[in-house]
């Protein structure tokens, strides 16, 4: 309950037995619903999510409709497996993919807010390449193989 939904009493209320955030969850005129339950609750955090809190954190239909289509999808089938990195290789792609997430965070947010325009995008793709996003999927690839291997 703490992870999903914070202190009772607080960030949530118990009405008729199902845990509904309160109004300093769901109405803060400073903060989203998503930075109100980064303070409050742990969704991100470790263990499982309590399906009452996807209930209320998406409000229209076609996220709800969303969540259905998606739980009846093959997911699994396309998820990377628990592949292991060689030394040389973990140290390759956590610094490769450290420069590649800052660079598409601040892009994206950039394209977002409108400080930069979206044609912008293949100039960032091109800089991934630069960064040698290349060399990442090359190790991912290789562990991949040995995954198969086993």
């Amino acid at each position: 309950m703490l992870k999903n939904f914070g202190i009772e009493g607080v960030s949530y209320r118990m009405v008729s037995g199902y845990p509904t955030y309160t109004e300093l969850i769901t109405r803060d005129p400073r903060r989203t619903f998503t930075e109100m339950l980064d303070i409050y609750c742990k969704i991100n955090g470790p263990g499982l999510n309590d399906v009452r809190y996807m209930e209320q954190y998406t409000e229209q239909p076609e996220q709800k409709e969303a969540i259905r289509l998606w739980s009846l999808s093959d997911v699994d089938r396309h998820m990377v497996p628990p592949i292991s990195f060689s030394s040389d290789e973990s140290s390759r792609v956590a610094s490769i993919m450290a420069d590649v997430r800052t660079l598409v965070d601040e892009m994206y947010l950039k394209i977002l807010l409108g400080a930069e325009p979206l044609d912008k995008w293949d100039t960032a793709l091109e800089q991934i390449r630069k960064i040698g996003i290349d060399k990442a999927v090359e190790s991912y690839n290789a562990a991949y193989a040995r995954y198969q291997g086993r």
